[in-house]
């Protein structure tokens, strides 16, 4: 699948293809983006088993073979490996090398891990332990069940479809680092790490993600475990106290923005038609008030 690449990716493509006849080679008609690109290639694949292989990361000869060996469950991971091409900073390295692993979050066996054990880690670990899409082996029934890569997110689409999948399946995993994913200044993920790009992420994101937890129906197992803890956590109460500081954070953002064309006040509004109840629910109502009272009567107070 060709996004509409610029070099000379596609001529190469079709050098490929016509050596291999089980290559299909399909270029767009305009660029989709990220997101929409994955979306787009597993309505096209027509195989049992989908496996992501990216432009620029390595998978190991039999990578294909021993994940598909170890796959008890519709969804297979295996170890990963990183490689950083020269320039790259070492903020960058130590974010990349300080992410866990799945053998470091569980204490037995790592082959095959229920649905709970993935809950309960996903509870406790905000960021992707499980890994890249070069890292997964993804049965087709699960984008029957489950639906696509969710296109709202910028960057965080594969960490929220793992969790989404997993807490209700689990995962078979391959201790061996079978996946390479490569890190250099000219790749996608390098380019969303600029700071407007981090601040984008770590907002609208991870608000996103809050609001699945609070209100997807695929998440219902996550919230049932999430209020037998002690204390309880209700995503709904936390999401609406998460929005309420979002959407001032955004409007503070705007008022700095020199970009009018990239208004964030402008993506909160469209956001907000997206996912009414990021701003719309009754667990909104104390937090509003409060916010009624600290900027029209509190201050009074202060004087």
């Amino acid at each position: 699948m060709d996004d509409r690449s610029t070099d000379t990716t596609f001529e190469i493509l079709e050098r490929y293809a016509a050596l291999d006849q089980r290559i299909r080679l399909v270029r767009n008609e305009h660029n989709l983006g990220l997101v929409e690109n994955w979306n787009r290639c597993v309505d096209l694949a027509r195989g049992e088993w989908i496996k992501f292989a990216f432009q620029d990361d390595l998978l190991r000869a039999d990578c294909i073979e021993k994940m598909l060996a170890a796959a008890k469950r519709p969804i297979v991971f295996c170890r990963r490996k990183f490689l950083f091409e020269s320039g790259t900073n070492e903020e960058t390295i130590r974010f990349y090398n300080e992410l866990p692993q799945i053998p470091e979050l569980f204490s037995h066996s790592t082959h095959d891990i229920d649905p709970a054990r993935i809950q309960s880690s996903v509870l406790h670990e905000t960021r992707n332990f499980f890994g890249e899409p070069t890292a997964a082996l993804l049965h087709r029934s699960l984008f029957d069940r489950f639906g696509l890569f969710n296109s709202d997110l910028a960057q965080l689409c594969d960490l929220e479809y793992w969790i989404r999948v997993a807490i209700n399946t689990g995962i078979s995993y391959v201790n061996e680092p079978l996946a390479t994913f490569r890190y250099h200044a000219s790749s996608t993920s390098a380019s969303n790490r600029d700071p407007l790009r981090d601040e984008w992420v770590s907002i609208f994101d991870r608000l996103i993600i809050d609001h699945e937890f609070a209100y997807n129906p695929h998440y219902t197992v996550l919230r049932k475990q999430a209020l037998g803890l002690s204390p309880k956590r209700n995503f709904q109460r936390e999401l609406a106290e998460k929005a309420v500081w979002a959407h001032n954070r955004t409007r503070l953002l705007a008022n700095h923005q020199k970009s009018p064309d990239q208004s964030w006040a402008q993506l909160w509004d469209e956001l907000v038609v997206r996912y009414p109840r990021l701003w719309h629910s009754t667990w909104h109502l104390p937090y509003r008030a409060r916010e009624l009272w600290r900027r029209y009567i509190g201050w009074r107070f202060k004087q």
